[in-house]
């Protein structure tokens, strides 16, 4: 079993409905506890159920809704989890307070890159498919703004790159903290390539970590 991480660690994935960001969370943190390590994922749709059930869609009930996150995020990255959160956040100005709020190193903007065009396509929740019947407004991308990171910490193109290889991507980035050789021998059991990853053959672009961390 690995040595667990002694202080938490927070990626944030960031990215348009549809990108592929809950599949990746998901996927990731099962590498990651196959290997012993302490993970956790914060969905941001399934603490719009319970604590940000109070929260609707204007900009500032979604700053809000990222401000609760960010720390919750904090509490158990203090508790030496690594914490993998998949929530829009479409702000810039929200996603660098989230930032400010995590010590220096500890905290990894996850840009998961995805066209409009091909979220729609997937469009795995339907949330796009009810935006074009009137069902639901606001959706971001398509009736409400989604600010593209500037200097994000890791770029996934869902599109080019497989499940696995995108999970490998966040890994070399994490090799910068931990020894991943035993993260990248545990297997997740993903045998085919979810919605809208590339086949795992696929070659495509990576963008790993800046130079700076």
């Amino acid at each position: 079993m690995a040595d667990c991480i002694e202080t938490g660690i927070c990626y944030w994935l960031t990215g348009l409905p549809g990108a592929g960001k809950t599949t990746l969370a998901g996927t990731f943190q099962r590498r990651l506890r196959s290997a012993g390590q302490q993970a956790c994922v914060l969905d941001a749709d399934v603490l719009r159920e319970g604590i940000n059930r109070d929260l609707g869609y204007s900009p500032e009930d979604r700053s809000e809704n990222v401000r609760r996150i960010a720390e919750v995020a904090r509490l158990f990255a203090a508790e030496g989890f690594i914490v993998i959160v998949a929530c829009i956040a479409p702000y810039r100005a929200d996603r660098e307070r989230t930032r400010q709020r995590f010590p220096e190193g500890r905290y990894f903007e996850v840009f998961v890159d995805a066209p409009v065009e091909v979220c729609i396509a997937r469009d795995p929740k339907g949330l796009y498919r009810k935006a074009r019947q009137g069902a639901v407004m606001q959706v971001t991308g398509v009736s409400a703004p989604y600010e593209r990171p500037e200097r994000p910490d890791v770029v996934l193109t869902t599109g080019a790159l497989s499940l696995d290889g995108c999970v490998d991507a966040l890994l070399t980035h994490l090799g910068n903290y931990v020894d991943t050789a035993s993260l990248r021998n545990a297997k997740d059991g993903f045998g085919h390539a979810p919605y809208g990853f590339a086949s795992p053959g696929a070659a495509g672009p990576k963008q790993l970590p800046r130079g700076d961390l």
